[in-house]
């Protein structure tokens, strides 16, 4: 299976809050058409996060303008750095991108397959993190969710379904402007020159 990677670099920065937005408002970039919302899961007093499944489950009960959320896709270099600059993860993050035990390939949520080629921030030598055994007969679920890491290389790994993250990151994918919505102040990224990285197989 080959991937191309493209590096993108951003700052970072994060608060604290429960189960709510790092932002008091969605941001929205106008090169996808969609607002996105930063959440931190840590519960007051401690928690260990939560999983894949239920950042996705609690992403689809978030409403902006009648649009239901989703966990983000990043399907360009543009897109990540804009997230990153202006969400400001500082650890692991979830995003709507798992791999399909079933058909034994990347996905995105809304079922579209990442072919060869397309976008993906994976490390070639290190996109399978913490000694993780994909699709592991052991477990029930078959989707092994994707993150970026944060706290590490700022690339996308891949994780085993029983993992616990704190973050994850909603879009809202109203194809344009709601009017009279709230939103926060984006900060404009410039274009980024994609350099293929060694793929992987």
């Amino acid at each position: 299976m080959r991937f191309c990677a493209v590096l993108a670099a951003g700052l970072f920065l994060a608060t604290t809050a429960w189960s709510k937005p790092l932002l008091e408002k969605p941001i929205y970039n106008e090169a996808t058409g969609s607002y996105y919302e930063l959440i931190d899961y840590r519960p007051t007093g401690g928690g260990y996060g939560l999983r894949w499944e239920e950042a996705e489950k609690l992403a689809q009960k978030r409403v902006l303008g009648g649009v239901r959320g989703r966990l983000a896709l990043i399907r360009d270099p543009q897109t990540e750095l804009f997230l990153k600059v202006n969400l400001r993860p500082t650890s692991a993050t979830w995003f709507g991108l798992y791999f399909d035990c079933a058909t034994q390939s990347f996905r995105w949520i809304d079922d579209k397959p990442l072919k060869p080629g397309d976008y993906a921030n994976f490390d070639p030598s290190n996109w399978l993190r913490d000694r993780v055994q994909l699709c592991n007969p052991m477990y029930k679920q078959t989707r092994y969710p994707a993150f970026i890491d944060m706290s590490r290389d700022k690339r996308w790994g891949v994780e085993g379904p029983l993992k616990l993250f704190y973050y994850y990151i909603v879009e809202y994918p109203t194809g344009g402007r709601v009017e009279g919505a709230e939103e926060a102040q984006a900060f404009s990224v410039p274009e980024i020159d994609e350099h293929t990285l060694p793929a992987s197989e």
